[in-house]
């Protein structure tokens, strides 16, 4: 038998040119390189996908905010009328807290009229009274005059007017300063 030739062809250069700097890098580029750049389009897709998601959110953000705007903007009377109601309600309030609680004094004025006395004006102020009137009798008036020294609230009765009345007889019209006592 004959011997057998082993050949071996080989078509690349044999000039080592892979082991160099430039092959080492040509073979990187084209193995690890090739996944570097699948990766970067993959982040380059995501990335452009994710903005479809971001405009989603906000349109979606800038459409809540819309609505809440309008839903604040709608209690906007409300919120006035409320806030001038409130403010007259404080008003009120202090009047009624530092008011001059009339009505025991009108009471008072009540119980000590005899029947045949009418007022034409009672002014209550913070420091004293005014009564104006007409007393049918001197009795009458007596009684209205020894009933008002009677009352501690009052520390002084003073008669400014007294004179027979012009317009209703028998009787006498008057006005009656009742000086308030300190607390």
């Amino acid at each position: 038998m004959p011997a057998q030739i082993s050949s071996r062809v080989n078509f690349l250069p044999s000039d080592r040119f892979e082991f160099s700097k430039t092959g080492k890098f040509l073979n990187w580029a084209l193995t690890t390189g090739r996944y570097l750049v699948v990766m970067t389009e993959l982040v380059v897709i995501l990335a452009f996908l994710s903005r479809f998601w971001f405009d989603r959110n906000l349109t979606d953000l800038r459409e809540s905010r819309f609505q809440k705007e309008v839903t604040v903007d709608s209690f906007k009377d409300f919120e006035l009328t409320f806030l001038s109601t409130q403010s007259r309600l404080n008003f009120i309030k202090q009047t009624v807290d530092s008011s001059l609680k009339a009505d025991g004094e009108l009471t008072m004025i009540n119980d000590l009229s005899p029947k045949g006395v009418d007022y034409s004006q009672i002014q209550i102020e913070p420091g004293k009274t005014v009564l104006s009137g007409f007393a049918a009798s001197a009795s009458d008036f007596s009684s209205l005059l020894s009933g008002l020294e009677s009352q501690e609230r009052f520390s002084e009765i003073s008669v400014k007017v007294l004179r027979l009345s012009l317009d209703r007889k028998p009787g006498f019209d008057f006005e009656i300063d009742a000086i308030k006592a300190q607390k």
